[in-house]
């Protein structure tokens, strides 16, 4: 019975009847594919969300990792400092936040 419709039951006949109502009636017709290009529309704009959030975290972690190897390998501060403003485009203030 697994993935198997059984179309002699009554809820199943009450379910594809309501479809049948909704396929002959223009408004509710209309109403439906509104609601779906609304929901198309969310779920667009949440993956563009997600997107850029990710992309913002990621470019954080790179950032903490650089400034984390050349610590490691006793880059100066103010070299990295540098390296930070000229590859990520920073301002001071977000190179001290690295930094610190």
């Amino acid at each position: 019975m697994r993935n198997q419709v059984d179309n002699k039951d009554r809820f199943i006949a009450q379910i594809q009847n309501e479809i049948d109502k909704v396929k002959r009636d223009p408004e509710r017709r209309q109403g439906f594919m509104k609601y779906e290009m609304l929901m198309m529309d969310a779920n667009h704009k949440a993956r563009e969300e997600g997107i850029k959030f990710g992309e913002a975290k990621g470019k954080e972690e790179g950032i903490k990792n650089l400034v984390n190897s050349l610590r490691h390998l006793n880059v100066n501060s103010a070299i990295i400092a540098k390296e930070l403003k000229l590859r990520y485009d920073l301002t001071d203030d977000d190179v001290l936040k690295y930094l610190n």
